[in-house]
This record gives structure tokens, sequence and C-alpha cells, in this order.
């Protein structure tokens, strides 16, 4: 293949030899579940799910077994904003169950995350930010003591705003493109964020180690991770855990030998649905220890009407709509009205923000326009053209820094 050479591996081995997690056979017992289909899988979608769907979702992962129930970015959108207030107003979240909700380590996201769990009795926050070399010398042009100042930041921050809220608050902190960056520098920025929260026994940390990107092959994820095990400050009160993504194919590998190298926890979608190639499938992990006797302390026991359920999160296939009317097939008129109101629906949610500014728009220049033929001034005509060209100058700059947002996100 051509432009081979431009390439290089984009991973970094632990400084020193961290290899234990090879002398083990298996996995002895489940890790803490937390399922991320609100989240990644959600954006997996063609059609993202409605706020109904995401309320029936939510109750088969409960059914399922998850304890802890990663429910959005609530500071993204106003959809995941909404969803989260609906479980807290209709006290839709068991009272052993802990939703989880993610947020960048910036100042007035947080803010916003913690007005959106107003009255909720208890939540994971988790908070990260990119450690990469790469995406600390491409995209933030920031040094390492930068990237390390907005990680600590973002802790106290979380920290001063759950004393200050009503609720049972936990903190999960993830250097976000972990597999990109150097492990004694990850290692670095979680104790600083560590020393910030100081776990004990009764209120323990999440460092979470995501492969948002599947760089190098599953041994060398478990030795970094391993390395990270045996040098992370308070380990006793500290939860690791893992977000593997499956960019190589190896998302369940990474998995159970990031769990034999010291992990507690994994977070995961159901089959792997989610962003790009996938995160790591839980329902095969589960299934995995069951077949060596292992409780999964998981219920796939109807594992047919999951599937079912799931599927109907998919929204409209326009394509296989197509491929059915080509073959002849009748199609219920009435089903296919709702299927296409409810993408529609969906589409419109997503971004009535931007549908509102579009309309205000439309109105105050209709008002200008027509006050200005009532009084046939060309001076007020004048004056109506600039108050609408500033409006939309406003209008303009406002997209460019949702725009931004969303690509950091992205990013």
């Amino acid at each position: 293949m051509k432009n081979v050479t431009k390439y290089r591996k984009q991973y970094f081995m632990p400084p020193v030899p961290s290899m234990k997690w090879a002398e083990k056979d298996r996995v002895e017992k489940a890790p803490i579940w937390c399922s991320v289909d609100l989240r990644d899988g959600n954006q997996a979608l063609i059609v993202p799910m409605s706020l109904e769907q995401k309320i029936d979702f939510f109750k088969l992962l409960v059914k399922i077994g998850f304890k802890e129930i990663e429910v959005g970015f609530p500071a993204a959108s106003d959809t995941e904003y909404h969803f989260l207030r609906a479980l807290i107003e209709q006290k839709l979240i068991p009272d052993d169950v802990t939703i989880q909700v993610l947020t960048q380590a910036r100042e007035h996201i947080i803010r916003k995350t913690f007005d959106a769990l107003d009255g909720c009795k208890k939540a994971v926050v988790h908070v990260y930010n990119s450690t990469s070399v790469a995406q600390r010398e491409q995209v933030f042009h920031k040094s390492k003591e930068e990237i390390l100042k907005i990680a600590v930041d973002g802790a106290a921050l979380l920290k001063k705003l759950a004393d200050e809220t009503e609720g049972n608050f936990s903190f999960e902190y993830s250097p976000e493109s972990f597999t990109g960056t150097e492990p004694e520098y990850a290692l670095e920025v979680c104790n600083a964020v560590l020393d910030v929260w100081k776990p004990t026994a009764d209120k323990k940390a999440i460092i979470n180690l995501p492969s948002t990107v599947e760089h190098s092959m599953p041994h060398v994820y478990a030795s970094q991770v391993e390395y990270l095990c045996d040098n992370l400050k308070y380990r006793e009160n500290v939860i690791v855990s893992l977000h593997p993504h499956n960019d190589r194919g190896c998302g369940v590998s990474d998995a159970e030998m990031g769990i034999l190298a010291g992990a507690d926890r994994i977070e995961g979608t159901l089959f792997g649905n989610g962003e790009r190639t996938g995160n790591v499938d839980i329902v095969t992990l589960a299934m995995n220890m069951y077949s060596q006797g292992i409780e999964p302390e998981l219920d796939f026991s109807d594992i047919d009407k999951m599937l079912s359920q799931q599927a109907g999160t998919e929204g409209l296939d326009f394509k296989e709509l197509v491929q059915r009317l080509l073959d002849g097939e009748e199609i219920d008129k009435g089903w296919l009205a709702e299927e296409i109101f409810s993408a529609v629906f969906s589409e419109v949610q997503e971004f009535r923000g931007t549908l509102i500014r579009i309309v205000i728009l439309c109105i105050v220049f209709a008002i200008l326009y027509n006050f200005a033929n009532v009084f046939e001034n060309p001076s007020v005509t004048e004056i109506s053209f600039y108050m609408v060209y500033v409006v939309l100058l406003v209008l303009l700059m406002n997209s460019f820094f949702v725009l931004r947002d969303v690509s950091v996100m992205a990013i």
C-alpha cells in the first residue's frame, strides 16, 4: 500500500516491565459493570434514541442487572439534559443503581452538569481531558504542565460543587486517549487528580483508563494497565476502570487481559454497539466468564427479548425499507408513518435550540421589515437591516462556539 512510511506506532510501553498479568490463566470474578449504551451506544445510531426509547432502554439495563449506568453527557445537548431530568423527576432510578454522567474538565460544562443533577440521590460524575501526545501537540498545543493543570482544576471544581450540592456524589477521572499517552505521564496526571480528591474506604474514586483509540495489541494495553495499578496513589481506595474500544477488533481481549492486570471495573455496551468500530461487548465478556464457571452477575437468560428491544432503538432503516418495497412486500402504512414521524421528531428534538434561533431570527426580520414599511422611512429601513445583521452575526458566532464544543467532544 502507498504512503505506509508516514505511519508509526502511537503507543508507549511502561518504563519498567509490567507482565505479572501473563502468569494468570483466567478471570476469576466478575468486574464491576458499567453500561455506556445510553452514551457511546446512542452515538452509534443513525437516528439517536428518543426520550421514551432511552427510558425503556434504561429499564432494560436495570433488569439485566447493571448497578452502574452512564446516562449521558447532560451538558452536551438538550436531549441528554432532559433525559437525566426525567430519570430524576420521575423517580426512575432504583436505590441500588448509580447513574453516571460525563463532563469535560471545563468549568461551564461541569457547572451545567451539576445543575442537571439537582435532586439526584447519588451519581458518579465522570470528568475527563485528553492527555495523549497527539492531542497535546496537534489539537490543544499545550505542554504537559498545562494539560495536568486542566485535570487538577476540573477535579477541584468537581469536589467543590459536590460539597455545595445535595446528594451523594463520587468521582471518576479519565486521561482520555490513555493508549496514546506515555504511561508515566498518565500516572502523574491521575495521581495529581487523586491528591485533590483524597479517596477513602468510604468514598472511593474511579480512575478510568480508556483505549479511546485501540493503538496496540492487547498485551500492550494490559502492561499499561498493570503499570498504573501498581503505582497509583491511594490504590486500596481507587477503583481502576477500563473503557475499551474495538478499533483493532480486540476490545474483549483488552478487557479480559486488563482485568488480569488489576482492573476492577469495565465500561462497555451490549453487543459492542458504540462509536466508530464499537465499544467492548459486555455480552461476550459476561458469557466468556459464564462458560468458565464464573458468575457474571448479569442476567442474559432472555437474550432474544433483549435483542428485540435493542433493535427497536435503531430507528428506521431506509435501505431495508427500499429493498422490501422493491421485493413487492406489503408495508403497513400506519407503521411507516409512525416510524418516519419518530425519526423526524427525534431530529427536531436534537436540534431544537438551533431551530428556535432560526425562527426568532425570521420573526425579528419580519417585524423590523414591516416596521420600516409602515413609516416608509429609508433611515428606518437601514436601521432594520443593521439590527438584523447584528442578530445574525451573534447567531453565527454562537454556532461557531457550538461547533467548537462538538469538535472537541468528538476528538
